[in-house]
């Protein structure tokens, strides 16, 4: 079966499943709840919400709540069920019991289907990490086909706490510590985390509402489940007996911290940055040492997120390989992610995969170069200029001095250009007229014999003669 969306129908097939005793707003774990929603202002009145179910106790309460709250927030509420392919009957009678809930409920609902065996054959990880990728991968899409405001999961106090161990267990930060925030820039929320896994089913019970159990919850080949099944019971029992809301607590204190260590650590990067494009990023060191390691780290990963290549988080082993280049001049490379070096006043940080050239610059043409400038180039008896153009940014030659064609590349070791009258080394004159300046960062503009200009050392104009045609390259912008 392909992945995609499959509709159950909606009929009621169960006596049990008619809900005629549906909890009211007034409802004190409701309350809670409602509670929660304001607090970490998680929705507004009028809001339209995507419950994530999955027949599972938390996911049924989380859908009762949300009815009961409905009519006093004037919610708009719809269901939708993720079936990953890998229970056969069971998953698919969760998919047909979710979709009798929601017809009972009245409340519309989306089943889709997932092939995560399929995916795994393809993707790298666990099969608990890949279902829970292709989970939510599924679920922004029918947030976004139906125009939802906020997705709506049910997470609580103990799935922070094996979050929490989990992250910690993996050789995790302070951010990962932080668990998992209330609310996602995404439209996110999880209005159930202070409330604990007994107080919902207890509350379910109390009000003789039915769910599903997911068999796979009770496997330890998982390693979420043996967390929850073997090693927090085990700390409860001989260490203490409110873990699960000792290490919510802890994630609520690291995830405000980290909150305020990562506007310290933008503000750190602004002042550290030199300059910022999709392939390269120059970091002031003077600036770096002023800061605390902890800090720097920050700055490292924030740098190099804008990077093409990179599409995770640096890892420890990365930035602290990253904040020995502030100490010595160095090179360092992780393959496949990035290149990064330093001089004596920078640190630089270059996608594995940036643009090295050459790219020809065809004339009377405008050549876009990703991170390295726009170039003109124009052929003309006389010298042509852009209006309002930086005459450092322009260089003309009398045509005839060219070996056409012409094009732009990153500089090479051993590259040479004639500079007053002999030809010396590019990298000589960039760090003699341009205060130690890289040549690793510079490109040049080289004809089918030579390099001919390095628009890092400033504008070229050649003596202007009668009935004599030029060529005129101008690097329109820079770095943008």
């Amino acid at each position: 079966m392909q992945s995609g969306m499959r509709r159950f129908s909606p009929a009621i097939r169960r006596a049990d499943m008619m809900l005629s005793n549906l909890p009211p707003a007034s409802d004190p774990l409701v309350r809670r709840v409602a509670e929660c929603l304001r607090n970490h202002e998680l929705l507004v009145p009028g809001t339209s919400a995507l419950l994530a179910v999955s027949g599972g106790a938390d996911s049924v309460a989380l859908a009762l709540v949300f009815q009961a709250l409905a009519p006093e927030l004037h919610l708009s509420l719809r269901i939708a069920h993720i079936h990953h392919g890998l229970r056969g009957s069971e998953a698919d009678e969760d998919a047909r019991w979710v979709a009798e809930f929601a017809a009972a409920l009245n409340v519309p609902c989306d089943v889709v289907y997932v092939d995560v065996p399929a995916l795994k054959q393809k993707e790298r990880g666990s099969t608990e990490d890949i279902a829970r990728m292709a989970r939510y991968r599924e679920l922004k899409r029918i947030k976004l086909a139906h125009g939802m405001d906020v997705l709506a999961t049910a997470h609580h106090i103990d799935d922070q706490a094996e979050t929490v161990v989990h992250h910690l267990l993996r050789g995790s930060g302070i951010t990962g510590l932080g668990g998992m925030p209330w609310k996602t820039g995404e439209g996110h929320i999880r209005p159930l985390l202070e409330l604990s896994r007994k107080e919902i089913r207890d509350w379910l019970r109390g009000w003789d509402m039915p769910w599903r159990e997911d068999s796979s919850n009770a496997s330890l080949t998982f390693a979420r489940n043996r967390i929850r099944h073997e090693l927090l019971p085990l700390l409860q029992k001989e260490w203490n007996p409110e873990i699960s809301r000792t290490l919510y607590r802890l994630a609520d204190v690291a995830r405000a911290e980290d909150e305020a260590l990562e506007m310290w650590a933008e503000k750190a990067l602004d002042d550290a940055l030199l300059s910022k494009t999709r392939d390269l990023v120059l970091l002031d060191i003077p600036c770096l040492k002023r800061y605390p390691l902890g800090l720097r780290r920050r700055v490292y990963r924030r740098a190099a997120l804008g990077l093409s290549s990179i599409d995770a988080p640096l890892s420890y082993a990365e930035t602290a390989a990253l904040d020995r280049l502030h100490e010595r001049r160095a090179q360092v490379s992780f393959r496949r992610r990035f290149r990064a070096w330093s001089t004596r006043s920078h640190v630089a940080l270059e996608s594995f995969d940036a643009w090295r050239g050459p790219t020809e610059l065809l004339p009377g043409t405008r050549t876009e170069v990703p991170s390295w400038g726009v170039f003109v180039v124009t052929t003309a008896a006389g010298h042509f200029a852009l209006p309002g153009t930086d005459s450092q940014c322009q260089a003309s030659f009398a045509a005839g001095g060219l070996a056409m064609p012409l094009h732009v590349r990153r500089w090479r070791a051993g590259d040479r250009v004639q500079w007053g009258g002999s030809e010396k080394l590019v990298a000589d004159l960039l760090r003699e007229r341009k205060g130690n300046a890289d040549p690793r960062t510079a490109v040049v503009v080289c004809d089918s014999r030579r390099v001919v200009w390095v628009p890092d050392l400033g504008g070229i104009r050649a003596t202007e003669k009668k009935d004599t045609n030029y060529v005129t390259i101008i690097r329109e912008s820079w770095r943008a």
